[in-house]
């Protein structure tokens, strides 16, 4: 009798240790997938990461490029010949006048298509800029990659 109540304790025990191991088994699947979510998870941050790197680096780039053109344009209008249209004590013979005059309006129309080629290439990056790829949520809002 002693051996058939061991036998009954023994396998009533080993049911219980397969019920705990499936268990066990179960969760063990359960953390595996968690692991698996947390390193698509990160991948996909790091991804972002590194686009938002990418677009921060374009951008300075763009700014640096922009600043040149902005830099370039006020040197231009410091350039510019004044013309004076008011009569001075100086007398100059109207050869002199024609050709300074010549001159002048050569340099200028220089100076304005250079201005007016640099404007256009602001016009372009700041319409690059507005229209943009995809979007990133930063701390002040969305951010467009261009």
């Amino acid at each position: 009798m002693n051996i058939m109540k061991d036998n009954a304790n023994l396998s009533e025990k080993l049911k219980d240790i397969e019920h705990q191991n499936t268990l066990l088994e179960g969760e063990t699947d359960t953390i595996g997938e968690y692991i698996a979510l947390y390193q698509s998870q990160r991948k996909a941050l790091r991804l972002q990461f590194q686009q938002k790197d990418s677009f921060i680096n374009k951008l300075l780039n763009e700014r640096s490029t922009m600043q040149s053109h902005i830099t370039r344009l006020q040197q231009l209008i410091t350039d510019l010949p004044c013309v004076d249209e008011t009569n001075d004590d100086t007398v100059r013979t109207r050869s002199d006048s024609v050709s300074s005059n010549i001159s002048t309006m050569s340099i200028m129309s220089t100076t304005k298509d250079e201005m007016l080629e640099i404007i256009g290439k602001l016009k372009l990056k700041k319409e690059a800029i507005v229209v943009g790829g995809p979007v990133y949520s930063g701390a002040h809002g969305p951010i467009r990659d261009v």
